[in-house]
């Protein structure tokens, strides 16, 4: 029995105090030993309910192009990248987004020309689409007579040809040519990805679309008591991770504790960044409504299968046309059974209509509120102003009672809770850019921002009892800070992480 001071100690639910009963790991109106903590602020621990833990790991032996403004600075990175890696047999890259490029011209394979003899590939920032160079485009075999697969693009030029960017299930055509990760690499990344999350304030996260590698090494992970954080697992839509489900059961939890098996990921569309999010009508600035990666047949017979297993079913769909989609498919593979939680990954733009269908649903929306900041400067000339009035839509969300679920998309988006917070409360980002006001109408209050972090990211995995506030019988999950948003002018973006707590012991 302990009792913890240092911080003052606050939620999203009102609950406040100068020290914290500890016993077991769990909150416990008690006195004890007296523990002092660093930092002048703690929250429940914080987690992040969206993001890919391997994909973050991966970045690591990859060039980064986040914020690239041009090709010319594409080029230069991967010129120093091929110069600091000279055995390197393939050139991999993540992050360019060419609506940061003069004119948001989609780049192709030329503009990688002269750089090296080998295969390049380079994904979007959004992950749903690669770009690549002309070796790897000979490789691949694609010419004008492939065919664009379902779901999938291949971008061309007037000719036919392929131009070198991929979008979608697409992907695959080139990416299947590019070496798969070795044992000893999935393990370096996941080591590194999950440091990355416990230095940023995360005591847990939702791992979304997880390959099966990833998850064997999370499991063994678990079984040494090396996670240093809790990890729930929504795996990859394949025929392996099917059979791990019937295997383990609903809510299969790893030896040490700390893994958990809750469902698998489909896709219902692709990205907007990318023009693939499905839409119920044209984009205002290309002819297309985007691309549907599951019709609403196989949308409703994937999640009806999830529901027969008890498992959660976790779409991802941006658009509205493949919002409305997956909405349908959760009620009616339902039956109006709404135990399970369904979730609906990103939520990202919904027709009006359609608020009132997904609160009957009962799903969760999981959403990014980083992205509504990140696309910011580009949404209303891509979808319009009409329909941004159900765009990164929180406060609307908030209103018709949907239960949210909030997090970064990591790598799409930097791991930093802290961002997302100060998104879903104000729209502001890091560089001071002023919010538009399409935004700031989305905006919520601190405790309803905080919630989406804590006590509403347990209520997405069914741990709304034990995880996300401070009050007795609680897991003793804290996040440090050096002080109260709500004192500084930079609201959560002036004050840091100090540390973190986990079954009450500091990590």
């Amino acid at each position: 029995m302990s009792t913890l001071f240092g911080p003052h100690f606050i939620d999203a639910h009102g609950h406040a105090s100068d020290h914290l009963g500890c016993l077991h790991g769990r909150v416990f109106v008690a006195d004890g030993e007296h523990v002092h903590l660093p930092g002048a602020f703690a929250v429940p621990g914080l987690c992040d309910s969206h993001l890919h833990l391997m994909g973050m790991g991966w970045a690591i032996d990859q060039v980064d192009l986040m914020g690239c403004d041009s090709v010319a600075e594409v080029r230069q990175r991967i010129t120093q990248w091929i110069q600091d890696h000279p055995t390197a047999s393939v050139i991999r890259g993540r992050s360019w987004n060419h609506t940061r490029f003069e004119a948001q011209r989609l780049p192709c394979a030329s503009d990688l020309a002269g750089l090296t003899d080998k295969p390049i590939y380079l994904t979007r920032q959004d992950g749903h689409a690669c770009w690549v160079n002309q070796r790897l485009l000979d490789q691949s075999g694609v010419n004008a007579a492939t065919e664009d697969p379902f779901g999938g693009l291949i971008m061309r030029n007037d000719t036919g040809s392929a131009t070198g960017i991929f979008l979608d299930a697409a992907m695959p055509l080139v990416a299947q040519h590019m070496p798969d990760p070795t044992e000893q690499q999935v393990r370096r990344w996941l080591d590194h990805a999950l440091d990355r999350c416990a230095r940023a304030g995360l005591t847990a996260v939702h791992d979304v679309d997880v390959p099966l590698q990833s998850f064997y090494e999370l499991e063994r992970l678990d079984a040494l008591g090396q996670l240093p954080l809790r990890v729930y697992c929504y795996l990859r839509d394949e025929p392996e991770s099917w059979r791990i489900l019937e295997e383990r059961g609903f809510r299969w939890q790893g030896s040490g504790g700390r893994l958990n098996l809750m469902g698998i990921k489909f896709f219902a569309d692709g990205a907007l960044g990318s023009h693939g999010a499905a839409m119920l009508c044209a984009y205002c600035n290309d002819p297309g409504r985007g691309l549907v990666l599951l019709n609403d047949e196989e949308l409703l017979e994937r999640i009806t299968r999830c529901q027969e297993l008890g498992f959660q079913s976790a779409t991802h769909a941006i658009g509205d046309a493949a919002n409305r989609s997956t909405i349908q498919a959760i009620i009616g593979a339902q039956q109006g059974d709404h135990r399970l939680r369904h979730r609906i990954e990103h939520a990202q733009i919904l027709a009006l209509d359609d608020f009132e269908l997904l609160a009957r649903s009962g799903a969760i929306a999981s959403m990014q509120p980083v992205h509504g900041t990140s696309d910011m400067p580009w949404a209303k000339a891509w979808i319009g102003e009409e329909r941004l009035r159900g765009a990164y839509a929180w406060r609307r969300m908030q209103t018709h009672g949907v239960p949210m679920a909030f997090g970064s998309d990591a790598p799409v988006e930097p791991v930093c809770p802290l961002a997302g917070l100060q998104a879903a409360w104000s729209a502001e980002v890091a560089n001071g850019r002023i919010p538009e006001p399409w935004l700031t109408a989305h905006c919520l209050d601190f405790a309803q921002a905080l919630a989406g972090f804590t006590s509403g990211a347990a209520y997405a995995v069914h741990r709304e009892h034990e995880f996300g506030r401070l009050q007795p019988g609680y897991a003793a999950d804290l996040t440090l800070l050096s002080g109260d948003p709500r004192a500084s002018e930079r609201g959560w973006f002036g004050v840091e992480v100090v540390g973190t707590v986990l079954d009450g012991e500091q990590v």
